[in-house]
C-alpha cells in the first residue's frame, strides 16, 4: 500500500506505507487508508514533524559527541533520515497552510 497525500495547491506526495504510517503517527494520527488534515490542524502537524526531526538530529549529535569523547568511531546514521523522508510532505503542509486548504489522502 502507498499513501497519496493531496492538496489543491501542490503536487501529490506519494509515500510507502511504512513512511506514511510514521508521518501520521508523528502528527498524532492513527494510520488509516483515508483521512484529512484540516486547515486548523496544519500548524500543529508542521510543528510535530519539525520537532521530531530536531529530536532525531539532537540524538545523532549526542551520539557523535559521545563517540568522539570515547575515541571510538561514531555509528553511521545510515539510510535516508526522517528530515529527507518528511520533506515533501512538510512542504505540502506549509503550502496548504499558506493557501488555507486541507490536505487529504485516500480520497
Amino acid at each position: 500500500m502507498t499513501y497519496t497525500f493531496k492538496c489543491p495547491e501542490s503536487s501529490d506526495v506519494l509515500m510507502l506505507k511504512a513512511d506514511g504510517d510514521e508521518m501520521l503517527r508523528i502528527i498524532g494520527r492513527d494510520p488509516a487508508a483515508k483521512g484529512i488534515i484540516e486547515t486548523t490542524a496544519l500548524s500543529a502537524a508542521i510543528d510535530a514533524i519539525v520537532c521530531a526531526i530536531g529530536a532525531i538530529q539532537r540524538h545523532h549529535a549526542q551520539a557523535a559527541d559521545a563517540a568522539a569523547s570515547a575515541s571510538t568511531p561514531a555509528e553511521p546514521n545510515g539510510g535516508v533520515g526522517l528530515h529527507q523522508r518528511s520533506w515533501p510532505l512538510l512542504q505540502m503542509l506549509r503550502t496548504a497552510q499558506a493557501a488555507a486548504v486541507d490536505v487529504t489522502w485516500g480520497v
